[in-house]
């Protein structure tokens, strides 16, 4: 049996399509909330609760020392990622190491 490449591309698009379809279907029964906006004081305060310095805790944000230290002084205002990494942190603050994200040192 000679399989056409036409015919793989229509098979292809078909199971694109139903997929798509499942997503769409799964997507309007999900609402995502809101990320809180993290202020300079509740940055520090999640800093504490995960009892990092400000370069170990700019290592797991992903951003420089520099960045914590102006959202830390209230100079720069945190971006939507960030506010919705550090909360998902903030609900679960074992959550970075349990990932393999940081060692602990003993």
């Amino acid at each position: 049996m000679k399989i056409h490449q036409n015919d793989l591309f229509r098979l292809m698009d078909v199971e694109v399509e139903e997929r798509e379809e499942v997503l769409q279907k799964n997507n309007r029964n999900s609402n995502v909330k809101h990320a809180q906006a993290y202020q300079a004081d509740d940055v520090k305060r999640l800093r504490a609760k995960l009892q990092m310095s400000q370069k170990v805790f700019a290592k797991l944000m992903g951003s420089s020392i520099r960045t914590i230290e102006y959202w830390e002084a209230g100079a720069k205002k945190t971006s939507g990622a960030a506010n919705r990494l550090m909360q998902v942190f903030d609900l679960d603050p074992e959550l970075p190491e349990a990932l393999g994200l940081i060692e602990k040192n003993e």
